[in-house]
């Protein structure tokens, strides 16, 4: 064995013999040949891992890479036999072999579930009533179908498998000191992710990103998402402990607490509550590690101790409390709304599931209406969950499996790592030193493996990362680190032979990497609006073939749109897009009963599909069913889809009899389109206030009522009407209490609207003066306004329109810092003046805030009133005062 490495130039002797002896250059390139893809594939996974699903070409890279790798794993070499043949390391090798069998048998699962099914059996599972009802419309009652109810996605979540598949082989097969140059990689790689990060915080939404994200602004170095980039940072965090990683002596643990510092800045960075929380874990084995796994109790402190001191440190930093703000808004967050609605598609289908891949056109099947939003729900936000989702009964047995299998390797791997230690230092490897030492080693890359796989999992319970290239590939290294414990390498310069096993294997590669570039080019092609190509080079993908049908639909060409239609439909049933272009081809050719009851079955799709939402909408009117029209508009609304004319038909829906009910059970939830309504609805008012009062009674009586700023618009329509007194009914219908609308000035919009409102402040164009609401008003809480002049101006600056019963009326307002001639008046609206004052002066000396008053008699003929705040001209010097708690209250001996 010793002479072998020696050879091969895999331990540090050999390395050095070689050197001395000098190597041919043709050996050395053929070294070079036999790791340059191990070399590309940790490239692709380390920067490029992170891109998505929105970078699918990227992805094909590191499966191509990956299968290259799985070939050279999978095919034996004349050394790899001889080795094998030795009993005491076959016996090692049981871990690889168990974790082999996992892989299979998930492959064999999702296999399984591309296999066509006969039509009676199909349609007996459960949960396919929509599937079916489509199916039987379009004549397909005898048609097989696979038992995925959307194999393509299933395919192209077979060939994800690759990727850790690869990555654990790979690890696997590396001898002890080439592992740890793998985890030196990887944790030089974090470090400039953490750099990127930096970057991307300081810049803000001009960051440097590789890949169009959502989360602008955040930390997410090399990945789209930021949770993904802390799961790394995480696992990183532990492999820069391992012995040999950062080198030797002090200078190592200097540079290891260096790095361990920077790359849990790098976590704060990505502002995860979830990384937070696992930051300690990661830390302590970092520390238990450094300290040698034997002996964790000083460590463990330690880390704890430095924890502390470190966050008591941060805790004033921006970085962290935007971070800790976070964790205010838990209690609202959608990751539950999530977890249920998948719990609820669980149970109608357990125990066969949906089929890997299917979960966003599932979930869409059953997202209510309330949780409707731009943003789509991809995943379940929790990897367990929507793997029993997708594969019902069988899944949960894998998953339990698996970690049954980790666990069992986890401890027989810690006992093989001593012996392992032995064979090391009997084979010459001078990097490990003595007998100790290699154990420790040996021991500390299982610990720092099975970490990793922990917090992988653990971050699975609330995310989805090893959907990421990146991080599968990074959990597929880390069962490699555990099964490499005990286990033979192979050598990189082992002979190879063309043999029956080794040409079948090739093909059979080939075959599997050329439907992966099928599978990723179709995707690309499709998410880059050429779906006519992406059905040449994926004609099995049903989004290529939908995509064509609403592209054809656009184009007006209604049969080939039929066509393309029907080809996403055989492959997948449950395509809300393909199932509205053929609807809405039928409808123009010769079938309209077929179209209308495609359509109508489209409904149980879910709310996504724009035209099939605007076509039930409009079917819904055109049969008086306002409840239905009101849903599907609401659905588009909450997308933000087409407000500009979907508002009209919410508005129109409001107008039509029973319309009034049905917009009150949208309103319920408070979507964001609810002030746009108000406004939509503004105009009508004028014509019926009855109308509008019944409206925001129901509103009231079902929990949900409005406030007067959102009857803001309704009111100054009114007022431009002359309907102060309806004006005023609505107002008290939408919460207004008292005389005067918010007097205290609490619930101002910045800036104020121009004009008289009735019952809200606003403040008429004055050139040279600006009223501005102040965040601190008497008694230093609330709000106040303020006024500021140039001296020039006179003219009334703020106002609103009132109705005060006839009466004597004490007026009050609490002003501050009045260097400005002001009064604060109540006038007769449009008639002669019989509400008589000379207006209250405002302006005085004091520098405090002071209080007001004075008293108004309303005349029988005056029944509207303005309310307003009147400056006077100062000779052109500047001045500003403030002005809170104006009031109006009945004066003693009316």
């Amino acid at each position: 064995m010793s002479g072998m490495h020696a050879r091969r130039g895999t331990g540090g002797e050999g390395r050095r013999s070689i050197s001395r002896s000098g190597t041919h250059p043709s050996g050395r390139y053929r070294q070079w040949q036999a790791q340059a893809p191990v070399l590309l594939f940790l490239f692709v996974l380390l920067f490029g891992g992170g891109a998505g699903t929105g970078y699918p070409l990227i992805e094909l890279i590191a499966q191509l890479t990956a299968l290259v790798l799985i070939v050279r794993a999978v095919l034996p070499t004349p050394a790899q036999t001889n080795m094998l043949a030795s009993e005491t390391i076959a016996t090692r090798a049981v871990t690889l072999r168990r974790f082999l069998l996992v892989f299979a048998a998930a492959m064999l699962l999702l296999a399984v579930q591309l296999v066509p099914l006969p039509a009676s059996w199909w349609h007996g599972l459960p949960a396919r009533e929509t599937a079916v009802q489509i199916y039987t419309l379009l004549g397909w009652t005898t048609q097989w179908h696979a038992f995925s109810t959307t194999p393509d996605t299933t395919f192209s979540a077979l060939l994800t498998l690759l990727v850790p598949l690869a990555a654990m082989l790979t690890v696997a097969a590396l001898p002890l000191q080439s592992r740890v140059t793998m985890l030196r990689l990887i944790v030089i790689a974090a470090t400039v992710s953490t750099v990127l990060a930096a970057l991307q915080v300081a810049a803000g939404g001009s960051a440097p990103v590789l890949y169009e994200t959502a989360h602008r602004g955040f930390g997410v170095g090399f990945f789209v998402n930021r949770n993904h980039q802390a799961t790394f940072l995480l696992v990183a965090i532990v492999f820069t402990a391992v012995p040999g990683v950062m080198g030797a002596g002090a200078a190592r643990r200097l540079g290891m607490l260096g790095v361990i510092g920077f790359l849990s800045l790098g976590i704060l960075a990505t502002s995860s509550r979830t990384a937070l929380l696992l930051l300690p874990i990661s830390l302590i084995v970092a520390f238990a590690l450094v300290g040698d796994v034997r002996r964790t109790g000083k460590s463990v402190a330690a880390a704890a101790a430095l924890y502390v001191v470190g966050g008591i440190l941060l805790s004033r930093t921006d970085l962290v409390q935007r971070l800790f703000a976070r964790f205010a808004t838990v209690a609202e967050e959608l990751r539950y709304q999530y977890w249920e609605n998948s719990l609820y598609i669980v149970r109608e289908t357990f125990p066969f599931g949906t089929g890997f891949g299917s979960f966003e056109r599932a979930y869409r099947s059953v997202e209510p209406l309330g949780q409707v939003s731009p943003l789509s729900v991809n995943h379940a936000h929790n990897d367990f969950l929507e793997l029993v989702l997708e594969g019902g009964l069988p899944a949960a047995i894998l998953i339990a499996a698996g970690l049954i299998v980790l666990i069992v390797a986890l401890v027989s791997g810690w006992r093989h790592a001593g012996a392992r230690g032995a064979g090391n230092r009997q084979s010459g490897d001078r990097q490990s030193g003595d007998r100790h030492a290699v154990t420790r080693q040996e021991r500390a890359t299982l610990v720092a493996g099975g970490a990793a796989i922990a917090l992988i999992l653990l971050f699975s319970l609330v995310d989805y990362p090893l959907r990421m290239a990146g991080i599968a590939g990074l959990f597929g290294a880390a069962l490699g680190l555990i099964a490499a414990i005990g286990r033979p390498q192979a050598h990189a310069t082992a002979s190879f032979a063309w043999t029956p096993s080794t040409i079948a294997m090739t093909i059979v590669a080939a075959s599997i990497g050329l439907a992966a570039s099928g599978d990723a080019a179709g995707r690309s092609l499709t998410l880059r609006g050429q779906p006519a190509a992406a059905t040449t080079v994926a004609p099995w993908s049903a989004s290529a073939w939908s995509a064509l049908a609403n592209a054809e639909q656009l184009a007006s060409r209604p049969a080939a749109a039929r066509a393309a239609a029907a080809r996403a439909l055989a492959i997948d049933p449950i395509d809300a897009g393909a199932v509205r272009a053929h609807g809405f081809a039928d409808l123009m050719l010769d079938q309209p009963v077929r179209g209308s009851a495609l359509l109508q079955a489209g409904a149980a799709l879910g709310w996504r599909d724009t035209l099939m939402q605007l076509w039930l909408a409009e079917r819904a009117l055109e049969v008086g069913s306002t409840g239905v029209a009101a849903e599907r508009i609401d659905a588009l609304l909450r997308r933000a889809q087409l407000p500009d004319a979907l508002m009209p038909q919410m508005r129109r829906t409001y107008l039509s009899p029973g319309g009034v009910d049905a917009i009150v059970a949208r309103l319920v939830d408070r979507p964001k389109w609810r002030q746009g309504f108000f406004n939509a609805i503004a105009g009508d008012a004028a014509q019926s206030v009855p109308r509008t009062v019944e409206f925001l009674d129901k509103l009231r009586a079902a929990g949900v009522a409005a406030t007067p700023a959102e009857t803001t618009l309704i009111r100054w329509r009114l007022g431009d009407t002359g309907d102060i007194v309806g004006a005023r009914r609505v107002w008290l219908a939408s919460g207004g209490r008292g005389l005067v609308a918010d007097g205290g000035f609490e619930a101002l919009p910045s800036p104020l609207p121009g004009g008289v409102i009735p019952y809200a402040w606003g403040a008429p164009s004055l050139p040279g003066v600006r009223v501005i609401p102040a965040d601190r008003g008497a008694g230093g809480t609330g709000h106040a306004l303020q006024f500021v002049s140039d001296g020039l101006s006179s003219g009334t600056a703020l106002a609103q329109a009132i109705t005060v019963p006839p009466g004597r009326w004490r007026v009050s307002a609490i002003v501050r810092g009045a260097d400005v001639p002001a009064t604060l008046s109540l006038t007769c609206a449009g008639r002669p003046a019989t509400a008589r004052t000379d207006g209250i002066a405002l302006d005085g000396q004091g520098a405090g805030w002071r209080q007001v008053a004075g008293i108004v008699t309303v005349g029988a003929g005056c029944p509207v009133q303005i309310l307003g705040v009147n400056l006077r001209e100062r000779g052109g010097q500047p001045g500003m005062f403030w002005i809170d708690s104006v009031r109006i209250a009945a004066a003693a001996g009316r």
